[in-house]
């Protein structure tokens, strides 16, 4: 694997993240470099210190190099940098720019974390068991401010359903969790939270004792619910994938990685936000389609992606072929 080389002057990005150094350098010096890399993330140097964004803006001008830029936050706002490569986890797909990339969330390998790396595949039954754990309502006194927010999209909801890709992850949680758990066509394992377990602060109780729930539902489950968050983007489907288990990957317009390489469809179960309210039917349809030969291959290959594609150190290698075609890209646009 070619190394490549990016200037910079903190590598928390790659190294608290598990990216595999083999595949890149690091350096101080900015004629040797690819790339000059914006050092801190963007969303937070522009509320704390936009005048260095601008110094590195102007440092790969003089350098005749593209600069990288680490957006990687719930944040979905246009960067407008001339000569940039922007990496991000979230964003609707219908908005992506051309110097986008979508990098996959930062998710523990629970299999490695929790399961000693042993995949344990289940046996198909006649109902489909659907798994979820998290929060999963936003009453309107704890939350009055979101609430207000909200309204509007939910009115404007009624008649058209595309205002739904902007509400809050949890309030299309909530309506997908009611159908599934309603229909006797379901076995429903679900665990609902009324707060983010995430944040020490907002957690009902010991984080480990939540963290193990979660674990154990995933592997309990033929299939997990996965919807976006606050934005649009879903941790739990990587970790989903990194258990061996098939996501219901509810699409609001999400990006994901490397979408030349990987067909999704081969293990996870697609339901368009515009079809929530027939989730039911077509999980059942799905799961009473697949032989129970395919639900096993689904499992394998579930993690195989996982463990080849989207979990960050097997990420690495792919991520620097994008930045080195980017770069060959944009030194051409220069030269012409």
């Amino acid at each position: 694997m070619q190394k490549r080389t990016t200037v910079v002057f903190s590598q928390s990005t790659f190294d608290q993240h598990g990216f595999d150094s083999r595949c890149y350098a690091l350096t101080d010096r900015g004629e040797k470099a690819d790339y000059v890399f914006l050092p801190y993330n963007y969303w937070f140097l522009q509320e704390h210190d936009p005048h260095l964004i601008e110094r590195y803006v102007e440092e790969a001008r003089k350098l005749n190099k593209p600069l990288l830029i680490d957006a990687v936050s719930d944040k979905m706002k246009d960067i407008h940098i001339p000569h940039s490569v922007v990496l991000r986890y979230a964003q609707y797909r219908s908005r992506l720019k051309e110097n986008d990339v979508v990098i996959p969330v930062y998710a523990e390998d629970l299999l490695a974390s929790h399961c000693k790396g042993q995949l344990v595949i289940r046996e198909k039954k006649e109902k489909p068991r659907v798994g979820f754990v998290g929060w999963s309502s936003l009453p309107f006194f704890t939350y009055p401010k979101t609430r207000l927010k909200d309204l509007p999209l939910a009115v404007l909801g009624l008649f058209t359903t595309r205002f739904d890709l902007h509400r809050k992850g949890v309030l299309l949680r909530k309506k997908a969790l009611m159908a599934l758990a309603s229909s006797p066509n379901i076995d429903a394992n679900f665990i609902y939270r009324k707060s983010f377990s995430g944040n020490r602060k907002t957690a009902e109780k010991d984080p480990a004792i939540l963290r193990d729930e979660f674990v154990q539902n995933i592997i309990d489950s033929d299939y997990t619910l996965c919807i976006r968050g606050d934005a649009n983007q879903s941790t739990r489907f990587f970790e989903a994938l990194s258990l061996g288990r098939i996501p219901i990957f509810v699409d609001t317009d999400m990006a994901l990685p490397l979408p030349d390489l990987i067909n999704y469809r081969d293990f996870c179960v697609f339901v368009d936000y515009r079809e929530l309210h027939n989730i039911v039917r077509i999980v059942s349809a799905f799961h009473q389609s697949i032989s129970p030969e395919k639900f096993k291959d689904m499992q394998r290959r579930a993690r195989e992606v996982y463990e080849t594609y989207l979990r960050i150190d097997a990420y690495t290698p792919f991520l620097m072929d994008i930045l080195k075609t980017r770069a060959a890209l944009m030194h051409t646009d220069n030269t012409q």
